[in-house]
Formats: C-alpha cells, sequence, structure tokens
C-alpha cells in the first residue's frame, strides 16, 4: 500500500488523525504541521522524545561551538 499524502513510498504507521496508514517520512514531516495529530498518538510522542538525527547532529554542534568560544572567556 502507497502512502495517500506523498503517493511515493510504502504506508506503514497507522496515523489516528488521518484515520489511514501513512508513511514514516509523512508523519515525522508532517506532523503538528499539516496534520493535527492527537496527544494520544505514539508516533507524536515518540517524535519528542526522539528527536531525528539531524536534530541531534545540530544540538551536538552547538555545545561544541559553545564549549570552544567559552574557552577564550578570562574572568577577571
Amino acid at each position: 500500500m502507497t502512502c495517500p499524502l506523498c503517493r511515493q513510498r510504502k504506508a506503514k504507521r497507522q496515523c489516528p488523525a488521518l484515520g489511514q496508514t501513512i508513511c514514516a517520512v509523512c508523519c515525522a514531516t508532517k506532523r503538528e504541521k499539516e496534520i493535527a495529530c492527537p496527544a494520544t498518538c505514539a508516533h507524536l510522542t515518540a517524535g519528542r522524545d526522539h528527536p531525528a538525527a539531524v536534530v541531534r547532529r545540530q544540538q551536538e554542534r552547538d555545545r561544541k561551538s559553545t564549549r570552544l568560544n567559552s574557552s577564550h572567556i578570562t574572568i577577571s
């Protein structure tokens, strides 16, 4: 079964907001933006608990940058 939103990928996730099965990519990219997800949605909860890899990598870069920049600060 193909995702009804993108019509490209295999639909594997049951979406309680749409009452349809959609693909993981559409679920992740459209949740709370184009899809009015209920608070009880397991994918919404999991997405909040485990941010996408790109978000984690950016957070790690930000932490490293902050550490590097703060190492140049001297307190008088």
